[in-house]
């Protein structure tokens, strides 16, 4: 019997979502949270799981692949929703401001 893979949360499939997408589902089960139908349609022709929000809970890793001004709103939309122990990371190209919202609000 093999282990349960660990689980991704990808919150926003843009570009460099489908970029870091295409390269983790051999590692991860990669959940992708964007509310773009198109977004949803593009995760599941690539064998991905369109979800929403709410998989974050059961998630071990959660990857912010969104713009900056979208950062606070989702944070906000996630905090209550984290299991202890969860892992969460950016790909925000700047990095000060991030790190800043994520202690305020996580």
């Amino acid at each position: 019997m093999s282990p349960t893979p660990a689980k991704l949360a990808l919150i926003g499939f843009g570009a460099f979502g489908q970029l870091i997408a295409a390269h983790l589902p051999p590692h991860l089960r990669v959940h992708v949270i964007d509310p773009d139908p198109a977004a949803q349609s593009a995760a599941l022709a690539r064998g991905l799981c369109p979800a929403g929000i709410e998989v974050v809970g059961d998630c071990d890793w959660v990857l912010l692949a969104v713009p900056l001004g979208a950062l606070r709103p989702v944070l906000h939309q996630i905090a209550p929703l984290l299991r202890p122990g969860a892992v969460v990371m950016d790909v925000v190209s700047v990095k000060e401001e991030p790190a800043r919202l994520m202690q305020d609000v996580l």
